[in-house]
């Protein structure tokens, strides 16, 4: 818990005209400041090149825009497929009603008559994890595994889902971003929130100095 003296630390009082300045001689956080300005840089550049899909919707990989996510995930379910031989990927964001007519069509996307290898991961939301409830996940992976296709085969990722989505705390809900030009994960990077780096975007009342 920080308190007044840490917020007046290496700060000199300079009166003029009956008004007091505060100098900042020393600022401890130049450097944290310097990382966050850094990361948002990263931050924005990498929004210009994402498509996220929004409820009930699918987004495809482009050569404009080669990043693919989707936010928001609560009680509704986000899919992701991923071609790495040709560096393509498409995600879904499924409801709890539409979540099955989403892999469908995600499917029926993919499925253009050429062989290809198919990487997926199912991402529950937030409130699904927490109730551990698996029937909507079960579901969806009962709809791959009975599609028969001689061209397309379905593999699931090997990445552990807690380590490629990111929680955003205000709502607790679950937001996942993927760079198909490399095949990893970048939700850390995409939904980066400067309140989780630097202590000064803090409300003062987590600092201990009033509401």
């Amino acid at each position: 818990m920080l308190d007044k003296d840490f917020y007046y630390n290496d700060l000199t009082e300079i009166k003029s005209n009956n008004n007091i300045q505060l100098i900042v001689e020393n600022d401890p956080y130049k450097e944290i400041d310097e990382i966050c300005a850094k990361l948002n840089r990263i931050k924005y550049a990498m929004l210009k090149e994402s498509s996220l899909a929004e409820m009930c919707c699918i987004v495809e990989s482009s050569e404009e825009r080669p990043i693919i996510g989707t936010q928001a995930l609560d009680t509704c379910f986000g899919i992701l497929f991923y071609d790495r031989k040709n560096k393509k990927g498409m995600v879904g964001h499924g409801s709890p009603s539409s979540k099955v007519v989403t892999l469908h069509e995600m499917i029926s996307k993919v499925d253009d008559g050429t062989e290809k290898v198919i990487e997926y991961m199912i991402i529950p939301g937030f409130r699904n994890v927490d109730r551990r409830d698996t029937i909507g996940v079960e579901e969806l992976l009962s709809e791959l595994r009975i599609y028969c296709s001689s061209n397309i085969k379905f593999v699931p990722f090997h990445n552990d889902i807690d380590l490629s989505v990111k929680l955003h705390k205000p709502t607790l809900t679950y937001e996942f971003a993927f760079d198909t030009r490399n095949g990893k994960f970048v939700s850390e990077y995409v939904f980066f929130d400067e309140t989780e780096v630097n202590p000064r975007y803090i409300p003062k009342a987590h600092h201990g100095l009033g509401k």
